[in-house]
């Protein structure tokens, strides 16, 4: 079963790398690097990941924890990215 968690505070951190994830503060009390939030390329992305940890977790293979997050709009407040416009759904990894 995936968790569906939501944010509960504003993003403070942006990483510099390929799709810019952020790291964002959820519903369990965790933190999460949440990825693939643009329209653009979400769907393929994540779908691939989400069978590549599916097939590592049967395979026992050591991975991060798998969820997806709902980001609320205010808690982008401090990013001019084009992240706002997000899918209701993210991944995301402890």
């Amino acid at each position: 079963m995936i968790h569906i968690l939501y944010s509960i505070k504003e993003i403070k951190t942006q990483y510099p790398t390929g799709d810019l994830p952020v790291l964002v503060s959820c519903s369990n009390q965790n933190e999460y690097i949440c990825k693939y939030m643009r329209f653009d390329s979400a769907a393929y992305k994540l779908a691939s990941e989400l069978i590549g940890a599916q097939l590592a977790d049967f395979w026992g293979i050591n991975t991060p924890k798998f969820c997806f997050v709902n980001i609320k709009p205010e808690h982008w407040k401090n990013f001019n990215t084009p992240h706002n416009n997000s899918a209701p759904a993210m991944e995301c990894f402890s």
